[in-house]
């Protein structure tokens, strides 16, 4: 069941739409994707939004 989604253009790179994903699916326990989405930037912004350390 999608909780939130976006539309891009084919060979755009997915990673400009991580951190607005991640934060409009916040009710989320788990996140997990490939290496097109390997960005110490984004490792840092799911750490920050989930309290992580």
């Amino acid at each position: 069941m999608a909780v939130y989604f976006e539309l891009s253009d084919g060979q755009v790179n997915d990673i400009g739409h991580a951190e607005s994903l991640i934060a409009n699916a916040r009710q989320a326990c788990l996140i997990c994707a490939d290496k097109g989405y390997d960005s110490e930037s984004l490792r840092d912004y799911i750490k920050r939004i989930f309290h992580v350390k």
